[in-house]
């Protein structure tokens, strides 16, 4: 989880590299990608087991994080849905857990 997440911070955006000439069809790709990534979340996330299989990799920390550098509002909005099936599971999110560093 800690290398997707310094993924996200240190990989350029591919609208902001200018040298690109693909730049539209590299972000619609990479937005397609994420967006299956996500659908694929929510529907593991409805199932309680597969829930809690997914708050125990710390799924919802990466989509934290995921969150704050997401530029396509329809991909914001699919990170907000799934961190509220975590926030609503009484049980996710409460389990005490060593700090990773």
């Amino acid at each position: 989880n800690d290398v997707l997440v310094a993924n996200l911070k240190v990989r350029p955006h591919p609208s902001r590299d200018n040298a690109n000439h693909d730049n539209n069809s590299a972000q619609l790709e990479e937005t397609a990608v994420k967006k299956a990534i996500l659908e694929t979340f929510i529907q593991f996330a409805r199932n309680e087991k597969m829930r809690r299989l997914l708050d125990s990799y710390r799924t919802y920390v990466v989509l934290r994080e995921l969150h704050k550098v997401e530029e396509v509002e329809e991909l914001g909005d699919l990170i907000t849905h799934v961190q509220n099936m975590f926030i609503l599971d009484k049980q996710c999110l409460q389990q005490p857990r060593p700090v990773i560093e």
